[in-house]
């Protein structure tokens, strides 16, 4: 349910707009490394504010994937009300992608805006968020159904690039996973990535209702992939080595991960298709891979409470291929 909740730590319209100014003032010198803005986004805050126009904003919480949501839902919902979206300066998605189109603000002009909209369900489309109400607008919610801006994906690719250093060692890492299984650069074959994460998950599914992917699915799963590419490779990032090689290795599997978690994403995203299991990491990598992708159907266990925030059809794009 979204319900509207009148802000009240907001400022009015003229000291937010004050507010902003001081921001800008503070920050004259182009190169600041004080994390001020830039020239270009000055002249895009003075732009704003003389045309009294209303900034939307949303909370980038949890890990990676999770910031990668609310940040593409926030955008697409900005881009189709016709409001500027504004993120926080310090968000850590801002420091792994470095084209980000919003603007980014102080925090705590962020906690002033005037209404705060919540939505409780995670991953359901919400068609009244495209019927915000005036002024300035902080969206509480993961936001995770691609229909916010699935009529913005080129623009969201373009923005959800990894820079060179991260591309770089993912490359690395992708080309040393194939040369351990005998693949060779210039091959040709399939790239399959499969993303299989356990840790947290084994526990936390058994409180949310979020089911665990059992191994069956993932065997089927690249199965799907042998039959369709004969000489496909597999190459598997996880957070549970030990398991995967022992469930689901072969000649033709690769296992790796990288304490970098924008690198592995960057590896996945390097596949020609990909195979998911759970959470939105794995997501937004098939996401960004842009080939054929497999998701595990049967996610939530009937009447849980993930189950009461979760749509399928909202969730995942309709070209994906369901399993269980």
């Amino acid at each position: 349910m979204v319900t509207r909740i009148q802000n009240v730590a907001s400022f009015c319209k003229g000291v937010f707009y004050a507010s902003v100014a001081a921001y800008i003032v503070l920050y004259s010198f182009e190169g600041s490394d004080d994390g001020g803005p830039t020239s270009a986004l000055r002249h895009r805050l003075l732009q704003h504010i003389s045309r009294n126009a209303s900034f939307l904003t949303a909370s980038l919480q949890g890990r990676l994937g999770n910031q990668m949501f609310v940040y593409a839902s926030l955008y697409g919902i900005a881009r189709r009300t016709g409001l500027e979206p504004v993120v926080a300066a310090d968000s850590e998605l801002g420091h792994v992608f470095r084209h980000l189109a919003a603007m980014s603000m102080p925090r705590t002009l962020l906690e002033g805006f005037d209404v705060v909209v919540r939505d409780d369900a995670c991953c359901i489309y919400r068609s009244q968020l495209l019927r915000l109400p005036a002024g300035h607008v902080k969206i509480a919610s993961y936001l995770q159904a691609h229909r916010y801006f699935a009529d913005y994906a080129s623009e969201i690719r373009d923005q959800f690039r990894f820079d060179e250093a991260t591309t770089a060692r993912a490359t690395a890492a992708l080309l040393s996973a194939l040369h351990s299984i005998g693949e060779t650069p210039g091959s040709g074959n399939p790239r399959v990535g499969v993303h299989i994460r356990r840790g947290d998950y084994v526990k936390v599914s058994k409180v949310t209702g979020q089911k665990m992917p059992p191994v069956s699915y993932i065997r089927k799963a690249m199965y799907h992939f042998r039959h369709r590419f004969p000489s496909a490779a597999f190459v598997i990032v996880t957070d549970d080595h030990v398991w995967a090689l022992e469930n689901v290795g072969g000649s033709d599997v690769a296992v790796i991960s990288s304490p970098e978690p924008e690198v592995d994403m960057c590896v996945l995203a390097l596949c020609d298709h990909v195979i998911i299991t759970t959470g939105t990491f794995g997501w937004w990598a098939a996401w960004l891979a842009g080939g054929d992708v497999v998701y595990y159907a049967d996610v939530a266990t009937e009447g849980s409470l993930y189950a009461r925030q979760f749509s399928s059809d909202d969730y995942f794009p309709p070209s994906w291929i369901g399993m269980t």
